[in-house]
């Protein structure tokens, strides 16, 4: 669970390889609109320390947002060992 929206790991099946989907229940339209316009901003950026934006879709009045799988845990956890 993200503060947006819940993650979920899932498989990329165009390309067969793991990724995960974060599944943001905005309030209105407006809303998602500027999370989708935002994350397509942040998908320009490129660092070894952030996951790439695979796709960003619309489906049932939420916002679906794919990128890389993390596989090293979650943020708490990296906190946890990292200071």
């Amino acid at each position: 669970r993200g503060s947006f929206g819940a993650v979920y790991r899932a498989t990329d099946l165009r390309l067969n390889r793991p990724a995960a989907v974060k599944v943001v229940a905005a309030a209105d339209e407006t809303t998602r609109r500027r999370l989708a316009t935002e994350v397509l901003n942040s998908a320009k950026l490129q660092h070894p320390a952030l996951l790439n934006v695979l796709a960003v879709e619309h489906f049932e009045g939420c916002l679906l947002i794919f990128s890389e799988l993390a596989a090293r845990g979650t943020m708490a956890e990296w906190m946890t060992g990292h200071g």
